[in-house]
């Protein structure tokens, strides 16, 4: 039997090229990930954004009889109205599968405060509209934004036609003396291959 430690489910938008490639090279055995997408249209901004969670009930429905836990995998998408949009996301995931659920923006809070981060140098694919939404809504849960650049890619989809060297020059470009992380945000950037030398350097 597949999955037979757990079996996650991704909601992911129809554009995302890079999540599930990304996902499925690190995970460990007896773990397996199962796909359901929901529908972008138009620009890149926080309207489409936010339209694009109307599907999220029908991409649970089809999860929920196999996933033992459920995320939704665009992180503009999970914080497009603030602080309290992941939570609803959440929210009605959990209610239309009776499973635990969480967002790729809770996730990164989350993941953050484990490691003690409080000051962050921000590295995106992102408009600076945005850019600026996230930024407020890492302020609301504490964190300070000491920089921000983003590459005002305005076509859904389009960021995962850039190479990981591409994130690697951004994040050397962001970073700061006083910066205790570089997030580089975004599900459909590729990161995996340059986070080890990113580090390193």
């Amino acid at each position: 039997m597949y999955g037979w430690r757990g079996r996650l489910g991704l909601i992911l938008p129809n554009v995302n090229t890079v999540m599930e490639p990304e996902f499925n090279s690190v995970l460990p055995d007896g773990i397996n990930c199962y796909v359901s997408r929901v529908i972008v249209r138009g620009e890149f901004n926080l309207s489409t954004l936010i339209e694009m969670a109307e599907g999220i009930e029908r991409a649970t429905e089809e999860l929920k009889e196999i996933a033992d836990v459920i995320g939704y995998g665009c992180t503009s998408g999970s914080f497009a109205k603030g602080s309290d949009w992941d939570q609803e996301l959440i929210k009605r995931i959990e209610k239309t599968s009776g499973s635990f659920a969480t967002t790729s923006a809770t996730s990164l809070v989350k993941a953050l405060k484990t490691l003690k981060i409080e000051k962050i140098a921000l590295a995106t694919p992102y408009t600076q509209e945005v850019n600026e939404q996230q930024k407020k809504f890492f302020e609301n849960e504490g964190f300070d934004i000491v920089n921000m650049k983003g590459l005002n890619v305005g076509k859904h989809g389009g960021q995962g036609f850039y190479y990981p060297s591409d994130a690697f020059r951004l994040a050397k470009e962001v970073v700061t003396p006083n910066s205790d992380a570089i997030l580089i945000s975004c599900t459909n950037f590729r990161t995996f291959e340059i986070i080890e030398p990113l580090e390193n350097d």
